[in-house]
């Protein structure tokens, strides 16, 4: 079992979003989320609280649709919870299920470029 500090959450999340902004995807910069995304680091709430928080986040505020900016941080945040399958609470996915999932992703970002 590997032990999940603050240092090695900030890395993973920093990889993640770095993965994500080198393909040319911009992930969520809203000053809660980001909060939110410390709390977890410091190891205060769990990944599926961010998730829940960013999911009510989004229904306040105005939707545009297929945005990119909410697909790709979705993509972020599945991804760290993948990485990190002792959360109490959090359910791994199968292979075929992050498949679909990343083509859902994937078919929203590109309807929202044209």
């Amino acid at each position: 079992m590997t032990d999940w500090n603050a240092d090695k959450r900030r890395i993973l999340w920093r990889r993640s979003v770095a993965t994500m902004e080198a393909q040319g995807l911009p992930v969520e910069k809203d000053p809660r989320f980001l909060g939110w995304v410390e709390d977890w680091i410091a190891g205060h709430i769990p990944m599926a609280e961010v998730q829940r928080r960013y999911g009510q986040l989004l229904s306040e505020t105005p939707a545009e649709p297929a945005d990119a900016v909410d697909a790709t941080t979705y993509a972020v945040l599945d991804e760290v919870r993948q990485e990190i399958p002792n959360i109490a609470g959090v359910s791994l996915s199968t292979a075929e299920e992050r498949a679909e999932r990343t083509q859902k992703i994937t078919d929203a970002w590109q309807s929202g470029r044209t």
